[in-house]
């Protein structure tokens, strides 16, 4: 008989794992307060869906940035955020086109990083050590190219 074969693109077939995670903030009484559930895929962590409870200000928000500082400490080279909206933008994502983010994710999806945390991790302390490393990357732009950007991919199809 006649076989065809399809190739799928993914990195898989090269050897390389996505593997799921989740980033979760707890607050001090013991409630999860905000999380992310995503993958990564090699150098790159992507976000499949995220949540915050509704009554505790700004939870999303620090989630978001303590999962960046620890994505960075990491190693991961950016995070793929999804769609573009208010909020990420407000938090410092960076918007790419289509083509600038297939390139970076045919790049970066082969380069091997150890997700590795150990026990519970305090947000404020993530949070300031992300804060130090902006402000050092301010002031010598040439340092920045070790800054895990936060990337947005965007919604138009072009």
């Amino acid at each position: 008989g006649d076989s065809s074969s399809v190739d799928s693109g993914d990195s898989q077939s090269q050897g390389v794992a996505v593997q799921v995670h989740s980033f979760e903030l707890w607050d001090r009484a013991g409630q999860l307060v905000a999380g992310d559930l995503g993958y990564s895929n090699g150098g790159v962590y992507t976000s499949m869906t995220g949540f915050r409870k509704g009554t505790i200000d700004g939870a999303g928000s620090i989630q978001m940035v303590a999962t960046a500082a620890l994505l960075r400490s990491m190693g991961y080279q950016w995070w793929d955020l999804g769609y573009v909206m208010e909020y990420k933008t407000k938090l410092g994502a960076t918007i790419i086109n289509s083509e600038t983010f297939l390139s970076r994710l045919h790049k970066d999806r082969d380069i091997p990083v150890s997700f590795g945390i150990k026990g519970h991790i305090c947000a404020g302390e993530l949070v300031t050590e992300l804060l130090a490393f902006t402000r050092e990357a301010k002031r010598d732009p040439g340092h920045i190219h070790s800054t895990p950007a936060t990337i947005l991919g965007d919604s138009d199809p072009a």
